[in-house]
């Protein structure tokens, strides 16, 4: 009886927090992927991903996961500064290494996918993360509260596509302006 309560106090935010974790990954894989593609450009970079693209499984697999391997002792690092009483130094470092971090390895499987995909275990793996991400998205779009949030999202944009062509774009570049001017005379006093 008592787990029963629990489980359904404590179920919806569990929901929310995974969701909310993979639609932070996966948007940070998405950025930094477009991120990392002009860092391909570079003859050096060039060169490494087409090795990197002739690797056998083994091999392929290894370089996906070695980046978060060798992110780990910065992690663990970070975790340092903030029992030292760093928070703020530590919480930067963790947040440089995960954006870091997911960008290599978002980097690392564009170029080896085709490998990656040929080992059983790997797109098991692969498939199971889908698999839960969709079952996860699929539970959040269930819950009211969400149901609630996309109704006022949509009221909101068909609000602004009523106004007039331009006319919140003016308007957030007077906000600017006015801004701009408060920071110069406050400035200019000094």
């Amino acid at each position: 009886m008592l787990r029963r309560v629990f489980r359904r106090i404590l179920t919806p935010p569990m929901v929310v927090l995974a969701a909310l974790f993979i639609f932070v990954e996966e948007w940070l894989w998405v950025r930094m992927t477009a991120a990392m593609s002009w860092v391909t450009r570079w003859p050096a970079i060039l060169w490494l991903e087409a090795r990197l693209a002739r690797l056998p499984a083994w091999a392929a697999v290894v370089c996906f996961f070695l980046p978060g391997l060798m992110l780990l002792p910065v992690k663990i690092g970070a975790l340092f500064l903030m029992g030292r009483g760093h928070v703020i130094t530590g919480v930067g470092v963790i947040v440089a290494a995960k954006v870091l971090g997911t960008a290599v390895v978002a980097r690392f499987f564009l170029v080896c996918k085709p490998v990656l995909m040929g080992v059983g275990w790997f797109r098991a793996g692969h498939d199971l993360m889908i698999w839960v991400k969709d079952g996860l998205y699929a539970r959040l779009r269930a819950m009211p509260a969400w149901q609630r949030a996309v109704l006022l999202k949509d009221r909101a944009k068909r609000w602004l596509r009523r106004l007039k062509p331009g006319v919140v774009a003016r308007r957030w570049r007077a906000i600017g302006e006015r801004l701009r001017r408060r920071v110069n005379r406050s400035a200019d006093r000094d």
